[in-house]
């Protein structure tokens, strides 16, 4: 039963996106960064949703230590994607996911990836990927946080993978 209202949910939210999309694009045209953060607080609140139907109860220790008034590098493992929609729902700046991309061909979510200041690695070009890190490294000095898994792949096992090479 969960799984159905998540999916009836998502349908929803991606119709529902056009027209945000639409308000998006306009906010854009006078002030991205207040468009960034209206993005994301649409992102994050249909994750939260998506948490709450899924029955996912969430706890964050330590989100005190996360500065709310400049930017951060986020460094994770990623068991799930559970990981993206629980960040999106409580990290305090506006962020942006180093994702790969093959994400880029899913048409909503690429819209709203590129909303939020998602970078989108091709992780057999290491010339592009270079440029990847480059530009997240002018994201964070211009105030936007970028969140990366190092181990390129989400991770099921206990332990963690190697990571990728330039991924720091």
């Amino acid at each position: 039963m969960r799984l159905i209202l998540v999916l009836l949910f998502v349908l929803l939210f991606f119709i529902i996106s056009i027209p945000l999309f639409l308000i998006a694009y306009l906010i854009d045209k006078f002030n991205h960064r207040t468009m960034v953060a209206y993005s994301q607080k649409i992102v994050a609140g249909a994750f939260r949703v998506v948490l709450f139907l899924s029955g996912v109860k969430v706890t964050v220790i330590g989100i005190e230590n996360i500065p709310k008034d400049e930017a951060v590098l986020y460094i994770a493992n990623h068991r799930s994607y559970f990981d993206i929609m629980i960040s999106y729902a409580t990290l305090p700046t506006l962020t942006g996911f180093i994702a790969k991309k093959e994400i880029k061909r899913v048409p909503f979510l690429r819209t709203w990836m590129n909303f939020l200041q998602c970078l989108f690695l091709d992780r057999d070009d290491v010339r592009q990927g270079m440029k990847v890190i480059l530009k997240a490294i002018e994201q964070v000095k211009d105030g936007y946080s970028v969140f990366i898994s190092p181990e390129g792949t989400r991770n099921q096992g206990n332990e963690m993978l190697p990571f990728k090479a330039g991924s720091f």
